[in-house]
């Protein structure tokens, strides 16, 4: 791959700006294409998040995942939303193997993690004693 992400980023967002759905169709295609032929296939999610990070900031939004071991009942989505505000595109997904609790992924980094399964691993990792 020739350039770095953020060169990339720019002119996706740069190239995209303004322009219809179906005008920032044709200029995604052409811009993947330009990534295939730079082999950066292997880059493709990173290149997407940055790109999608970027615009989402862009517009004053962000995007919030949810991951809990059961779905969340509609007061605390309610009270979770509120807290983040109406910019924020959040999504809850239930995912079993954090076994309780909840993790706040904002913007693809992790925020806050108090699921089960973090605070088990925690307790039982080995300990160093200096």
């Amino acid at each position: 791959m020739k350039n770095r992400l953020s060169s990339y980023r720019a002119a996706y967002l740069e190239a995209t700006h303004g322009k219809t759905h179906d005008e920032m169709r044709r200029i995604t295609k052409r811009f993947f294409f330009l990534i295939v032929r730079e082999r950066g296939l292997s880059r493709v999610e990173e290149i997407i998040r940055t790109i999608r990070r970027a615009y989402l900031k862009k517009r004053g939004r962000r995007k919030v995942l949810l991951e809990s071991a059961a779905a969340l009942a509609p007061s605390r989505r309610n009270e979770i939303s509120r807290l983040f505000g109406k910019d924020a595109i959040i999504r809850e997904v239930v995912d079993s193997g954090i076994l309780a609790g909840i993790k706040i992924i904002i913007d693809d980094e992790l925020v806050v993690d108090a699921s089960g399964k973090s605070i088990l691993d925690r307790m039982l990792a080995p300990r160093i004693h200096s």
